[in-house]
């Protein structure tokens, strides 16, 4: 694992962590990796001088294109477009509490999701878009 510091960039997360002071970020990339980081963030003036990003793991369980990330819980849902294939996939794996991912379950889905909404009674419905 790897710490980098960051300037600009923490900042602009600040709005996506919900804790004051760490928070897990989960990154898709079209490179075909699902990436979760522990973003630490400084505090007042030092924000941008005192923040880091660690890497806690990578995978490549998603698929190929992944592009669209739900987190419901401790799972974090992630749908593969499939560019190419006449299907895309949709991913779960459940969030340790340090961030690591443990795959669930991978299914197939109509061709080129290209985002998700969990919804209904105790979040149990999920809708894809392609």
């Amino acid at each position: 694992m790897r710490s980098h510091s960051v300037g600009v960039a923490a900042a602009a997360l600040v709005a996506l962590v919900t804790t004051t002071s760490a928070g897990i970020v989960h990154i898709t990339s079209y490179a075909g990796t699902l990436t979760t980081l522990r973003l630490t963030l400084g505090s007042g003036s030092e924000i941008t001088t005192q923040s880091s990003l660690q890497s806690i793991t990578a995978t490549a369980e998603c698929g190929a294109n992944p592009g669209w990330l739900s987190l419901v819980g401790d799972v974090l849902f992630c749908l593969d477009e499939g560019f190419g294939k006449p299907n895309g996939t949709l991913a779960s794996f459940r969030v340790g509490p340090s961030g690591q991912l443990t795959l669930l379950n991978k299914t197939l889905t109509v061709a080129g999701p290209v985002s998700a909404v969990v919804f209904g009674e105790g979040t149990r419905g999920l809708a894809v878009a392609d």
